[in-house]
């Protein structure tokens, strides 16, 4: 019985056993099944992510054999390697890199390589070889288009880097995040500097204008304009702005690009080149009045010549004792004072009567003091700082002393009543184009050095209208102004090659600056005068051939050659004279040719006279300066000059001037 019961226990131990180990297989059974699956997932998201993966990857062995590709390099568009190809010796070789030996290089030392911008034929990629056990795994991404890109990005930033325009970029904040190198150079500020302001940066002096304009094109209005700006260090210029939004990929407005150009230059260059027209215009006005009134000089002193010669022979036929010789002598002071107005005019037209010598400028100021202090009311001081160091340089006496007096004239009526102050200063200055803008000349003056006068005043200024008008003919500001006044000083000023420069402020006194150019050497033009002892009986009778296209200064010249004893014999063209030599070319020992005939080619008749007759004197009658005549014939050429409206004394010392020259040579 106990055998039997031990062995049912023995029985019901073994089946719990069993039983035992059947839950422990159900539990493997269980265990392999979940085991199972997750590895069926494990490959399904290698397969997904190997297969889907969006970069081009290749698997290789320890030995460099495509084991695998996904596919992405499947759709690549290249070739596609077989599996057991040798990469990079079967399969794409082209590499500028041995990159076989790189990628057995990589698989031994288990470190991962990448080669950032690998040329690939035409292609740029980026490569990365990772090691794995036995192998590894090659990645490749073709960046040609952003290189290409990147490319233009680069030339577009150095060009804009590069500009002479100061660029630059704003946040809609107004924050600067961007700026090339001239803006840095231009205003002065770094990014760092600005980043810190809101809306209008501080290098605009207008910062209500700047942000009016900064709102507007941050709501899509562009803007173009000129900006009064201040760099850091405080230097002020003019700005042209371009400003215009900046806009993202859904035209939504993201900042601003503000494109800045210093015009500061062109404005004053525009300004100067206004000024220097306006000058031309004036100075084109001045010469068609020049020509006018050098015109009508010329003509009126023909008429003075018949008045002062028809008087001058009839106080020679008139007994000292009549009565009408005083008239007559009125008449003489009359037309000479007549001649002085006509000198002012040719003054003015730059045709007046010059003696040029060497003239030095202080000593010519120093001269004339006394009649300077005369000349103004006793409750105003002439300050003279004149300069013992000026070269002398080439002028008329005579004109310079006008232009002189004139100007401390005009001072003194500046002053008027009041206690002031005229200074008088002379020097020797360097003048470049920014001074020179504003003289008021014939033609623009050149860089360089030149002597000058400045007459300033304590007085009542001028404002800009008066300016303007200060040279114009009979222009004045007094009731009782009246003749040429200072369009006669520019006249003879421009005559000289010089110019004048003009600053005055109302209530701040005139400075008139007058500029002289420098010559190396002096011009002395002496007149022909009679020999000291000559007698006119050595002269004898002769013929005199009188040119002249006027009848009445023709006349009158041949009433007083006759009265003094010569024969006259006369022509109003250069065919006449020409006949008249050829007739009379025995007895014709002179000839008087007037330079202002219409018509009259003075060199070419000249020529023609002097092959006729090679050593006849000729005398030169005209309402030129004496320096015009000198440029058109030689000195020694001429026997002498007679300024119209002349004399019948002086009429008579140049002739006989001139016979004596002759007798003598």
């Amino acid at each position: 019985m106990n055998d039997e019961k031990l062995t049912k226990q023995q029985l019901i131990g073994e089946l719990n056993k069993l039983r035992r180990k059947l839950k422990k297989f159900e539990h493997s059974e269980a265990d392999l099944k979940e085991t199972e699956y997750a590895l069926r997932k494990s490959e399904f998201l290698y397969a997904a992510l190997f297969e889907n993966n969006p970069i081009q990857t290749v698997v290789v062995d320890h030995k460099g054999c495509v084991i695998a590709y996904n596919r992405q390099k499947k759709i690549s568009g290249d070739r596609l390697p077989d599996v057991g190809d040798i990469m990079y010796k079967d399969y794409a070789s082209r590499h500028d890199n041995d990159m076989y030996s790189e990628l057995i290089n990589c698989i031994q030392s288990g470190e991962m390589r990448e080669f950032p911008e690998q040329k690939y034929g035409g292609k740029v990629l980026n490569i990365k070889i990772a090691p794995i056990k036995n192998g590894a795994i090659i990645t490749s991404i073709d960046i040609t288009e952003r290189k290409k890109a990147e490319q233009e990005l680069l030339k577009i930033t150095k060009a804009v880097e590069n500009t002479s325009e100061a660029v630059g970029i704003f946040d809609s904040s107004g924050s600067n995040y961007y700026q090339n190198k001239s803006f840095n150079k231009l205003f002065g500020y770094s990014i760092k500097e600005l980043s810190s302001y809101r809306g209008a940066p501080p290098y605009y002096k207008d910062q209500e204008t700047a942000a009016d304009i900064f709102k507007s094109v941050m709501k899509g209005v562009s803007w173009t304009g000129e900006l009064e700006a201040v760099s850091k260090s405080g230097r002020d210029f003019t700005v042209q702005l371009i400003a215009d939004a900046i806009r993202d990929d859904k035209s939504e407005i993201i900042g601003l690009v503000c494109v800045h150009t210093d015009i500061t230059e062109q404005k004053r260059f525009e300004e100067e080149n206004r000024n220097f027209q306006a000058q031309v215009l004036h100075a084109q006005k001045l010469e068609s009045l020049g020509v006018l009134a050098g015109s009508i000089a010329h003509d009126f002193n023909n008429l003075l010549l018949g008045i002062l010669g028809n008087a001058d022979l009839a106080m020679l036929d008139m007994p000292s004792s009549s009565p009408a010789k005083q008239y007559l002598n009125d008449i003489v002071i009359i037309a000479r004072r007549a001649a002085e107005l006509c000198k002012q005019m040719l003054a003015y037209s730059g045709k007046g009567k010059f003696i040029i010598e060497p003239l030095n400028l202080s000593g010519l100021v120093e001269e004339i003091g006394h009649l300077l202090e005369i000349s103004i009311s006793k409750n105003i001081e002439i300050e003279y700082n004149l300069s013992d160091a000026i070269p002398y340089f080439n002028a008329d006496a005579t004109q310079l002393r006008q232009v002189i007096m004139n100007l401390i004239t005009n001072a003194s009526d500046a002053i008027g009543d009041d206690e002031g102050k005229i200074s008088v200063t002379t020097g020797l200055m360097k003048c470049d184009s920014r001074f020179l803008k504003d003289v008021y000349c014939k033609d623009r003056l050149a860089e360089g050095e030149y002597i000058f006068i400045d007459v300033t005043d304590t007085g009542c200024g001028m404002d800009k209208d008066t300016m303007d008008n200060i040279f114009d003919p009979f222009f004045s500001t007094k009731i009782s102004g009246r003749g040429l006044g200072l369009a006669a000083v520019l006249g003879i000023i421009r005559s000289h090659g010089g110019g004048c420069k003009v600053i005055s402020k109302p209530g701040r006194g005139t400075s008139f600056r007058i500029l002289f150019p420098l010559s190396e050497t002096g011009r002395d033009v002496q007149p022909y005068n009679a020999e000291a002892g000559f007698s006119e009986s050595r002269i004898g009778y002769r013929k005199v051939l009188l040119i002249d296209s006027d009848e009445t200064a023709c006349s009158e010249a041949s009433a007083v050659l006759e009265e003094t004893g010569f024969g006259v014999v006369t022509a109003c063209d250069s065919d006449q004279a020409l006949e008249q030599l050829y007739k009379h070319g025995h007895d014709i020992k002179l000839v008087i040719v007037d330079l202002d005939m219409p018509g009259m080619n003075a060199r070419s008749n000249m020529d023609l006279i002097k092959q006729i007759k090679d050593n006849i004197p000729v005398i030169v009658s005209s309402t030129y300066r004496e320096e015009e005549i000198y440029r058109v014939f030689r000195k020694e050429s001429l026997a002498g000059y007679l300024h119209k409206p002349y004399e019948a004394a002086f009429l008579r010392e140049v002739i006989f001037g001139a016979l004596a020259y002759k007798l003598r040579t």
